[in-house]
C-alpha cells in the first residue's frame, strides 16, 4: 500500500469565523488520517480567530497566521509559503468539503506530480450574490474548461497541486 500523501489544506479568510468554523468541522470529519494532513489557516487582517481555532486545535493540526488586510490571494501565497505537505490544497473558508474529499484527491496522486486538479463546487446557499457567484464559475467552466482532463481555469476554492 502507498504511504499517505501529505497535504497542506490552506484556508484564507476575512471576517466570516462561523463559516470557518464550519469548514473545519468538515475537514475534522474527512474519512482520511490526521496525521496526513495539516491545515493552514491565514486570517486576511479580521477579527481574531483564536477562540475558534484552539478547540479544534484537539484534534486536528491546525496553524495560524495572522496577516494585515492584503486580500484573498495573498492570504494563499502566506499558507503556501509555511506548508509542509507535499501537495497544496485550497479551500475558501466559507465551503464545506464532502467527507471523503481528501480521499478523492488522493486518487490522483500521479497526475498530481504533473498537472493541477480542481474539484466541483455546489453552491447550497440561498442569496443573490452565492447564485450570481455560482453562475459565473459555472458559465467559465463551461467555456473555458471544454475537455475537463485539459482544464484551463480553475476555481481557487476546491484546487490542489505539487
Amino acid at each position: 500500500m502507498a504511504s499517505p500523501i501529505s497535504f497542506s489544506i490552506i484556508i484564507p479568510t476575512y471576517n466570516r469565523p462561523t463559516q470557518l468554523v464550519e469548514c473545519l468541522t468538515a475537514i475534522d470529519n474527512q474519512h482520511y488520517s490526521k496525521q496526513a494532513f495539516e491545515v493552514i489557516v491565514v486570517n486576511d487582517g479580521g477579527i481574531p480567530l483564536e477562540e475558534q481555532i484552539v478547540p479544534l486545535q484537539e484534534d486536528l493540526h491546525i496553524t495560524l497566521n495572522n496577516q494585515q488586510n492584503t486580500g484573498p490571494a495573498q492570504a494563499r501565497n502566506r499558507g503556501a509559503a509555511v506548508a509542509r505537505g507535499d501537495f497544496l490544497v485550497f479551500i475558501d473558508d466559507d465551503c464545506t468539503p464532502a467527507q471523503d474529499w481528501l480521499q478523492q484527491l488522493s486518487k490522483y496522486r500521479d497526475q498530481l506530480a504533473t498537472a493541477m486538479i480542481g474539484g466541483q463546487t455546489i453552491n447550497t446557499l440561498e442569496n443573490l450574490y452565492s447564485t450570481t457567484s455560482q453562475m459565473i464559475v459555472d458559465l467559465a467552466y463551461q467555456s473555458f474548461n471544454p475537455q475537463p482532463e485539459r482544464a484551463k481555469f480553475f476555481d481557487s476554492n476546491n484546487m490542489i497541486f505539487p
